[in-house]
């Protein structure tokens, strides 16, 4: 079995996309992704948990970071195993700066890829609803969306516009 460092740069395409706010190309991890979008891999022998791509490219490059820190993105790219695209920080310090470059990855609405609504629906949704004589399991049924996804609507807890 190859070690660790030999297995990470075998999925590593150094081509990537330059982004808008870069100067250098990302590159790319091109094994495993996470359900969150981030490269993985595991760590050396059986018994080791997986890893994210990025954190491994770091540590690889300057050793184990501190309990609480993290490799962060400068290029928002989560593939991305670039180590001169990343900072060190705390995930506060992650968090604001994805805010401060208005990248809320929690997009509302029809904004959102998956959404099966829209707006227009959901409103039509809580007047039929409030206008009684449906239960929310055959409204749900109507509309092709989970009873939960019709209970989150009309409780107000989904799709509601915000000023």
């Amino acid at each position: 079995m190859r070690n660790l460092v030999e297995r990470f740069w075998s999925r590593v395409n150094k081509d990537g996309p330059i982004q808008p706010h870069m100067d250098t190309p990302c590159w790319e991890w091109t094994g495993a992704i996470n359900s969150h979008g981030y490269g993985s891999i595991r760590g050396e022998g059986p018994h080791f948990p997986m890893l994210g791509a990025h954190r491994a490219a770091w540590e690889m490059k300057h050793g184990r970071l501190a309990v609480g820190l993290q490799a962060c993105h400068r290029c928002d790219n989560r593939r991305c195993v670039q180590v001169s695209h990343m900072f060190v920080g705390t995930s506060a310090e992650n968090t604001a700066d994805r805010d401060a470059k208005g990248r809320q990855a929690r997009q509302r609405g029809e904004a959102q890829g998956a959404a099966k609504l829209t707006w227009e629906r959901a409103e039509k949704i809580r007047r039929i609803y409030g206008a009684g004589g449906i239960t929310q399991r055959d409204l749900a049924a109507s509309e092709g969306v989970t009873a939960m996804a019709i209970n989150k609507i009309v409780n107000n807890r989904s799709w509601v516009r915000l000023a």
